[in-house]
């Protein structure tokens, strides 16, 4: 559980990067390439966070139970 926080937090490093590397004044058209790697760091991150939302669901579940 600990491990997917770090990888949680690690991935939201990598979007905050992409999104002030997209905000800097050089980069008024971005290049594809930096825009694909973008769209897969939401996706991982998106990944992750659905399997924590599920891993948390299952304890609250297990708790009133």
């Amino acid at each position: 559980q600990r491990f997917q926080l770090n990888s949680l937090q690690q991935t939201l490093q990598q979007a905050r990067h992409f999104i002030f590397l997209l905000d800097s004044p050089q980069c008024s058209h971005p290049p594809a390439q930096p825009m694909l790697a973008f769209d897969e760091i939401l996706a991982d991150l998106e990944t992750k966070l659905l399997q924590q939302y599920r891993l948390l669901q299952g304890i609250l579940t297990y708790i009133v139970k």
